[in-house]
């Protein structure tokens, strides 16, 4: 996740969740003060992915696979206002 905004941003209360045909596959919350400034990142690994881990910013999130295939990632603030989406198709 990347803040490309110009301004800090503390993800207390955001929400990643995982769709797939319209069904909620796993959600991550972020339940801590996390203060994301301008132009900074952060990685979310599922804990299958534990070991990929490189930074003390990665985050493990507590579900084993964020689940294969197409479908989308939507990013909710603590409000639940969508702030980003990001599709996935998979083409043969």
């Amino acid at each position: 996740m990347h803040n490309s905004f110009f301004q800090t941003v503390n993800l207390k209360g955001w929400k990643i969740r995982r769709e797939i045909g319209g069904k909620t596959k796993c959600t991550y919350e972020f339940k801590n003060d996390l203060q994301l400034g301008p132009g900074q990142k952060i990685k979310l690994f599922s804990g299958g992915a534990a070991d990929m881990k490189q930074s003390d910013s990665d985050i493990v999130c507590d579900f084993f696979t964020w689940h294969a295939g197409g479908g989308s990632y939507v990013l909710t603030d603590e409000y639940n206002n969508e702030k980003a989406s990001l599709k996935m198709t998979i083409t043969n």
